[in-house]
């Protein structure tokens, strides 16, 4: 179910680590500086998702002199389960990028980015060729029938409960 719907705000850009970040907060930097030096006036909205733990105070200095927005997200396993999901084998380190479905809300378009990526060549071309609501994502290297969870554009107002069926369900071995 896709609608096109104004939100508030139009793209926003973002990646994910988990517990302190580490040496992922680095990357982070790094992917951000590389969207920054291909749009110098880069003013979309960057949000660090924090999975299940908190940045050091290291890494927050680090952050400080950004415009990067950091958010934490740690869900309730009461309610996700355990590490079975349907007694099948899951790739649940992919699946804890799910929490990053519920920022979806707040823009049009959101661009989700692993913190290893570097981006060589113009990263706008994201925004540009993704004018149409849809899902758009990189085919798995191992399975044609699978995307590669380290890059892809949500654009238009998703129901974020079929969206995570459907990706739980692609991503279920």
């Amino acid at each position: 179910r896709i609608r096109r719907v104004p939100n508030i705000r139009s793209t926003v850009w973002v990646t994910y680590i988990e517990g302190d970040g580490g040496d992922y907060v680095f990357g982070v930097l790094a992917l951000y500086g590389s969207i920054k030096k291909h749009d110098y006036n880069f003013t979309d909205t960057f949000i660090l998702m924090v999975y299940c733990g908190e940045l050091s105070e290291s890494s927050l200095l680090f952050l400080s002199n950004t415009t990067i927005e950091v958010r934490n997200y740690c869900p309730d396993l009461a309610k996700t389960g355990n590490s079975s999901f349907g007694g099948r084998n899951t790739n649940w380190k992919t699946l804890n990028k799910l929490g990053i479905f519920g920022i979806k809300k707040e823009f049009h378009r959101l661009i989700f980015v692993d913190a290893d990526i570097h981006f060589l060549n113009d990263p706008m071309k994201l925004v540009s060729e993704t004018d149409r609501p849809g899902f758009y994502a990189v085919p798995s290297q191992q399975s044609k029938v699978r995307f590669n969870s380290g890059l892809f554009v949500l654009v238009g107002d998703f129901e974020v409960e079929d969206l995570e069926l459907g990706l739980r369900k692609m991503l279920t071995c």
